[in-house]
């Protein structure tokens, strides 16, 4: 008798030696295998749909170097909002200069559609020249960056 465990009992047939078939996938991407250029970088694909892609911003004010911080695409507008509040710390017109910082950043990816990128560049062309910065954040930037969604889901 051999060392492997033996079943008399189970109902399952045997496989006769062949391997496990292939899973299909029925030409759906989103429930595909696992892909991405390399380990840091995964792309569940399945999960793409939720929103659950990680994205890489530039970090602004950081004199020359190339530092990037990674946020999922569906957080952007959140993320965006705190930056801007966390820039209010220091003064309304560095955090003026965030949200227009970020308002570049958006423009140069392909998250956003062509009517949210326009709104959130007149947006920040308005808050700086608010007069009272703190309010117009309160009540028209932050509703706005808060219920932004992203394109790449």
């Amino acid at each position: 008798m051999s060392d492997a465990m033996q079943f008399p009992n189970s109902n399952m047939p045997s496989g006769g030696g062949k391997p496990a078939p292939e899973p299909e996938y029925h030409g759906r991407p989103d429930r595909g295998p696992i892909s991405g250029p390399d380990a840091d970088n995964l792309t569940y694909p399945s999960l793409s749909n939720q929103g659950l892609v990680t994205v890489e911003f530039p970090l602004p004010n950081t004199n020359g170097m190339e530092k990037t911080e990674k946020i999922l695409a569906r957080n952007v507008g959140a993320h965006i909002s705190t930056q801007v509040e966390r820039s209010f710390r220091i003064s309304p017109d560095e955090a003026s200069a965030t949200l227009n910082w970020y308002t570049g950043v958006c423009q140069g990816t392909d998250l956003l559609d062509s009517g949210s990128l326009a709104h959130m560049a007149k947006l920040s062309r308005q808050f700086a020249s608010a007069s009272d910065p703190a309010e117009f954040y309160v009540t028209n930037v932050e509703p706005f960056l808060v219920s932004l969604t992203s394109r790449r889901r």
